[in-house]
């Protein structure tokens, strides 16, 4: 063929280890939306209209649903409504485009490989044991995980830029350097932890700098490399003190101190998971030590020095693993964050993203120290039983998320006496309509956390429907004490007032959660319920007009609507004056 239409043999490795990697994640297209999927997409108002647009950069990420500000991420919820206008509410495109996004993070990882390591092979295994890494699972088939694979792509990119603007050779070295910044600032929009970029910058140009400069000038050089980056995540910073009006968290009701002496464990877990991926999940328990011990203490701080002692003792010979080494401890700062204010789970996979990027290269390295030692059939191998191990682990865990029922049936499994997984599938059952079934499990969870709000608005809506209306009271009563402003607490309180034949309290309370709606459209279910309280006082328009604004939202998403249309029909035939 002529020169110009031949195409490198690493292109096809990497077409290939591309197409293995869709193959491994292909199933979880015809999975459900889960868990967070309905509160962030299916039942989320902002994400429907692009007039709500703005607000994106001017509240959290559940701003339409609870008042706690933690996640200020407003590209991402660009990337919800952009999907949301394509693909409307069908989960086969939205599970599509999360694999889509994990397929360009592989390539962008291919093209990051080459230039650090300088080596294509070590690229293209980097890439595929990258791509199978099974603790990449909740973040590819759960469509509300995919902020760190649109992290990944953004740093990514970010990263591919700047040495760009480093080479000489380049024309144009201030585009490319603009061109990083703006991805670098785009990444801390889509996540947080994109704030990290300027001690990877720093840590780049401190490490490769040439050996025969003062420490004086490299640090200085390293440091004027880094303070655009820095600019740009103070500016992120600034943007979300603004739109939260708070810089930090709430700290964890358990004490600092429990959450300092649990970071060796949750380094410990982190490191298990990211060489030995087995039995994941999404719901893992509060990781915390009030008491210091050998297994919760003095064996993760051995496991954690050794990992440390590891990564020196490469890098003091290498400076693509002193770099690699240097990413995962950068990497760790917004992970043990997480485990300062988070009051019911600080472990997640999915914080192994960016991580599993140094530790897949590391895998390659070694298996390309195999080759150089001639040993190409065990380095060949070695890499056989490896990606067939990601896969088979990758394939098996993503069964799991399948639906919510699945997904929470999983996670009581794996961690029992967790306060989330049984309030899933409590949830789960009553979607079903299944309540008196749902009921054990909200107990179990409230159990587990007795100040859950959600958990206390579900129980209190169970006891309703199976007329216990004292324990519904009671759950109520105990929601408000908590959070007053919870607009789900009024709206049972009404649903408990109008069994009561409280009218008028079963409406100020129905007015009163929609009043407290954080969103102007967000009135699921409060419209088909105060209509119910209207008609029981004998105000028919007034009932109408209540259930014709519930059929405004989503047909057949909204658990109401179909009962909404079943009383507007019924109410139009026996009163032909209401079609009016």
């Amino acid at each position: 063929m002529p020169t110009r239409f031949r195409i490198p043999l690493y292109w096809f490795a990497v077409a290939a280890a591309l197409l293995i990697t869709a193959a491994a994640y292909i199933q979880s297209a015809f999975f459900e939306f889960v868990y967070d999927d309905f509160g962030q997409i299916v039942y989320n108002p902002k994400i429907k209209s692009w007039g709500l647009a703005l607000t994106y950069f001017k509240s959290h990420v559940w701003s339409q649903s609870m008042g706690l500000a933690f996640y200020y991420r407003p590209l991402y919820m660009v990337w919800l409504r952009v999907n949301h206008s394509l693909f409307g509410l069908n989960p086969l495109y939205w599970h599509l485009a999360a694999i889509a996004v994990h397929l360009v993070v592989c390539l962008l990882l291919y093209f990051f490989v080459c230039r650090l390591a300088q080596d294509k092979w070590v690229a293209v295994v980097s890439v595929l044991l990258f791509g199978l890494h099974p603790a990449h699972v909740e973040s590819v088939a759960w469509i509300s995980g995919t902020t760190d694979s649109l992290l990944a792509s953004l740093l990514l990119g970010s990263l591919l830029c700047y040495w760009k603007h480093r080479d000489a050779t380049q024309r144009n070295p201030g585009r490319w350097l603009a061109a990083s910044l703006l991805l670098a600032f785009f990444g801390a929009l889509v996540k947080e932890t994109a704030i990290i970029i300027p001690a990877l910058i720093f840590s780049y140009e401190w490490i490769f700098c040439r050996r025969d400069v003062s420490r004086r000038v490299r640090l200085w050089a390293s440091f004027r490399a880094a303070i655009p980056y820095a600019v740009v995540s103070f500016s992120f910073l600034l943007m979300r003190a603004l739109a939260l009006k708070s810089l930090t968290p709430p700290s964890t009701k358990v004490g600092r101190l429990s959450v300092l002496l649990a970071w060796p464990e949750a380094v410990a877990f982190y490191i298990g998971h990211a060489l030995f991926p087995l039995h994941m999940s999404v719901f893992y328990k509060l990781v915390t030590v009030s008491r210091p011990g050998l297994q919760n203490f003095v064996l993760p701080v051995m496991l954690v020095l050794a990992a440390a002692a590891v990564l020196f003792y490469a890098g003091r010979r290498s400076r693509v693993w002193a770099f690699l080494g240097v990413w995962c401890a950068i990497m760790l700062i917004p992970i043990l964050n997480v485990t300062l204010w988070n009051n019911a789970e600080n472990l997640h996979d999915r914080y192994l993203y960016l991580p599993s990027v140094a530790v897949c290269i590391m895998l390659a390295s070694l298996l390309a120290k195999l080759k150089e030692l001639h040993y190409d059939k065990s380095a060949l191998a070695a890499l056989i039983v490896i990606a067939a191990g990601y896969a088979f682990v990758t394939v098996r865990e993503l069964g799991y998320w399948m639906n919510d029922y699945v997904l929470a049936e999983h996670g009581i499994e794996v961690s029992p006496g967790h306060p989330i997984a049984p309030q899933l599938m409590g949830n789960v059952l009553i979607r079903q309509e299944r309540i008196a079934e749902a009921i054990p499990y909200l107990v179990d969870a409230l159990n587990a956390m007795p100040t859950n709000v959600d958990t206390l608005c579900s129980l209190g809506f169970c006891y309703s429907e199976i007329n216990a209306l004292p324990l519904a009271e009671e759950c109520i009563g105990k929601a408000v004490a908590f959070r007053e402003s919870e607009p789900r607490a009024h709206l049972v309180l009404a649903m408990v007032r109008l069994k009561q034949n409280r009218l008028e309290e079963a409406e100020a309370e129905c007015r009163r959660g929609i009043e407290l709606q954080r969103v102007p459209q967000s009135v699921t279910l409060f419209h088909y319920y105060l209509g119910n309280v209207l008609y029981a006082k004998g105000d028919v328009q007034g009932a109408l007009r209540e259930y014709r604004a519930e059929l405004q939202n989503d047909a057949g998403l909204d658990p109401a609507f179909v009962k909404a249309q079943e009383r507007v029909d019924e109410i139009e035939r026996h009163s032909p004056q209401a079609r009016q």
